[in-house]
């Protein structure tokens, strides 16, 4: 298990991204606070995601992410977040990036089991192999 946070004003995916390079699959959970966020819903239809940038101060209600080898060869995370602001009114999705506002913490817990992606192009995703 390997806990940390970073800091006010980094870039949550691309900062995570870096942070598994060296780690073959696991899951990461968050808590903390973001300044904004991009958000994206898959349209199954269309084959296209629909996007929605909040802007904050942001409470993450709920943060999760996969890691696993992408068609590419490459080790990635698919993250999803639930966001709300000073309304209470939340946002989910697909989080395509989010800047950290007071603090992102979290927690990577590793697997032995080899998650790889695959594209399918049926639906137009990249999806586990299992």
């Amino acid at each position: 298990m390997l806990v940390f946070r970073l800091k006010q004003g980094k870039k949550v995916v691309e900062s995570l991204t870096r942070k598994v390079q060296n780690i073959k699959s696991g899951v990461i959970f968050g808590l903390g606070a973001l300044d904004e966020v991009t958000l994206k819903l898959y349209n199954l239809k269309r084959m296209r995601y629909a996007i929605k940038n909040v802007k904050g101060p942001l409470e993450i209600g709920s943060f999760i992410a996969l890691i696993a080898e992408n068609p590419d060869g490459k080790i990635g995370i698919h993250p999803h977040v639930v966001v709300s602001g000073k309304d209470f009114i939340s946002f989910s999705g697909h989080l395509e990036e989010a800047v950290v506002g007071a603090t992102f913490e979290a927690v990577i817990l590793t697997s032995n089991q080899i998650l790889k992606r695959y594209n399918d192009a049926e639906i137009g995703l990249n999806l586990l192999e299992k």
